[in-house]
Formats: structure tokens, C-alpha cells, sequence
């Protein structure tokens, strides 16, 4: 009764593959894209549920697609834990992944859909890091002459792709452009822009060199800038562990501008410069006041907590512009964990 037992509690599928979108910690089920946008560069893991106690011998498993038209895989080296695999996105459509043992016999299959993107959203890091504080789908307002990054996620028909070494960018003559990867948990697409003059300007967004859509910028000399907003959950009510508040522009017409990196006045004294500010909530002392400062315009904001330090949002990845670098680390992974997202 007892063998009847655990056989029955064990997992069906033995084994599961994890991409480089969605990489699951949980070692015991597939955890992939649903769709993936037409020529992005993929990587698979396979691996043996922990549920079976990794008994099985990997060397010589490997990972094979159905429709190689569809999902092309380049290579796959297996080892006694894992197969790692190469691929390529190439063709819209469906196709399945398959685990093949050591004989040849299909032991695990996980679908997987193509799709050519048909638009793009572009969303601030700041708005990301910050978690709140921004309305969906306002004009973009950045700072002439200072850099902002924004995170760019494809869809086709309405319907959100994971993508990868995808996303191209033109910009012009006044406004610069720059486009890169993450892969911290999860890869990601980044443009990061920097106007040199002020005005209305537009950046040509591409999928795998294909034009998807012309995004228009507002840039926003310093001048204009009339005051500061400092966006987030200063309270720190309902969060665990490091809390990230931002600090942004406000023009004459009330707009946020992104793109200012004031200084932060902690009441000692000190300065911490950037346009992000980590803190640790701690309701047991009195708010803490700092004043913030851009130019000739400032504000004063007050924390329930112990302020840490402060980070640049231009940044693709993790820099530490004041405060504990070593603190800054873990707030690295916390923004990685509390960013991930299944495309659906």
C-alpha cells in the first residue's frame, strides 16, 4: 500500500523544460512562453523533476522540433543533469519541443506558437522599478540632454510575445537611440533614448528589422522643468523587504518629465544623487524627511523607513549612485522577481 502510494503522488511528466524567459525555480514543470515573437533567439533546459529524485543519466537526450520551420533548434549538448539547447524562432506557427531519450523515444513534449509582432508598448524603467505612481498610456515626457530607458514588449493581435535579440530602433539626427538585453531571471528588450533638442520627436520601432511602429517623444528642455513629483508607496504599507520610490520633472502643464537625476538631502546632511530611492519600512521610528533637489526647484518628501540609497533608472541592469552598493544587490533580484511577467 505504502509503494502504491508514492508512485501515485509522483508528477506524470518526469521531466520539464524551463526557456530564457520564464526560468522556473520551482525544478519539477515546464515553464515556457506561450508565444514567441518571429526572430528571437531561445534557450532550452531540460531537466529531470526533482519529484524523481534525479535518477535518470541525461547523457544522451536531446531536444528536437517538430517543425524545424517553425522553431529551428541550432544545437543541444546533453550532461548528466541537463540538455541545454539553441534555437531560433523562424516561422509563425506551432510546434512542439521534444525530449528524446537515449533510444530515440519521445519521453516529454511541450507546445510552443511563433508569432510575426504586429505592435509594441514601450514602458519606463522607472515606472517598473517604482511599481506605481504612472497612468498607462500617457504621452512620453523625458529630459532633453539625460538619458531614459524603457522596457519594449511585442504583441501580435493583442496578444503579448516573449521576445529576445528582436527589438530594433531608429531615432535621428536629434534624438539618439540605443538598444540592448537583460537576462537577469529573465531576458528582456530595452531602447534607451536621449533627445538633444526640444520638441515632439518619434523613434522607429523594428522586430527583427521590420517596422512596427513610429512612438513620438516629447522632449522637454530643463528650463521647463517648474517643479518635482516623488512617485511610489512612500509609506512602505504592504510591502516585504526594500521599497523603490522615484523621482520625476512636472512642467508648466502639470506632465511628468522623466530623465531628472536630483540630489536627495537625508536630514544628516548627506547626498545621494539619482532619480530612484531604495528605503527599508520601519514603522517603529518617525518618517523620515529629505528634501530633493533638481536645478532651482525642490521638494520635500517623508518615508516611513530607513533610506538605503539611490539608483539611476537609465541604467539597464544594477548601479549603485549612493548608499550600500552591497544593498543595492539584493534590490537588483527583488526589481528581477518583481518584474517577471508570462507573456500570455
Amino acid at each position: 500500500m505504502l509503494i502504491l502510494t508514492l508512485i501515485a503522488c509522483q508528477p506524470a511528466d518526469r521531466f520539464f523544460v524551463v526557456d530564457n524567459f520564464n526560468p522556473g525555480i520551482e525544478l519539477s514543470e515546464d515553464s515556457v512562453a506561450d508565444s514567441y515573437a518571429f526572430g528571437s533567439d531561445l534557450h532550452y533546459t531540460v531537466n529531470e523533476s526533482a519529484h524523481w529524485g534525479r535518477r535518470a543519466d541525461l547523457r544522451g537526450f536531446t531536444l528536437v522540433s517538430s517543425d524545424p520551420a517553425v522553431i529551428s533548434i541550432s544545437s543541444a549538448m546533453s550532461s548528466v543533469d541537463t540538455v541545454d539547447a539553441e534555437a531560433q524562432a523562424v516561422g509563425a506557427g506551432t510546434a512542439s519541443l521534444l525530449v528524446l531519450d537515449d533510444t530515440g523515444a519521445t519521453v516529454h513534449e511541450v507546445q510552443v506558437e511563433v508569432a510575426v509582432p504586429d505592435a509594441v508598448t514601450l514602458t519606463s524603467k522607472l515606472a517598473i522599478d517604482v511599481g506605481s505612481g504612472f497612468v498607462p498610456g500617457t504621452p512620453q515626457k523625458i529630459l532633453v540632454g539625460s538619458y531614459s530607458a524603457f522596457e519594449a514588449e511585442f504583441s501580435a493581435s493583442g496578444r503579448g510575445l516573449a521576445a529576445h535579440e528582436v527589438l530594433g530602433a531608429a531615432g535621428g539626427d536629434t534624438l539618439a537611440v540605443q538598444v540592448e538585453d537583460s537576462t537577469l531571471w529573465e531576458d528582456r528588450e530595452w531602447m534607451s533614448v536621449w533627445p538633444t533638442l526640444s520638441g515632439t520627436q518619434s523613434v522607429s520601432v523594428l522586430a527583427a528589422g521590420s517596422p512596427i511602429s513610429d512612438v513620438a517623444f516629447d522632449a522637454v528642455a530643463v528650463e521647463q522643468i517648474v517643479g518635482l513629483q516623488v512617485v511610489g508607496n512612500v509609506t512602505g504599507a504592504g510591502m516585504d523587504g526594500t521599497v523603490v520610490v522615484g523621482a520625476v520633472g512636472v512642467d508648466a502643464s502639470g506632465a511628468m518629465v522623466l530623465g531628472v537625476s536630483p540630489t536627495w538631502v537625508l536630514p544628516d546632511g548627506t547626498e545621494w544623487v539619482g532619480d530612484e530611492l531604495s528605503f527599508e519600512p520601519d514603522a517603529s521610528i518617525a518618517p523620515v524627511t529629505l528634501t530633493v533637489r533638481f536645478g532651482t526647484v525642490e521638494t520635500e518628501v517623508s518615508i516611513a523607513g530607513r533610506p538605503t540609497g539611490t539608483l539611476s533608472s537609465s541604467t539597464i541592469g544594477c548601479a549603485s549612485v549612493g548608499g550600500s552598493p552591497a544593498v543595492w544587490l539584493g534590490v537588483a533580484g527583488l526589481f528581477a522577481i518583481a518584474g517577471r511577467r508570462r507573456r500570455a
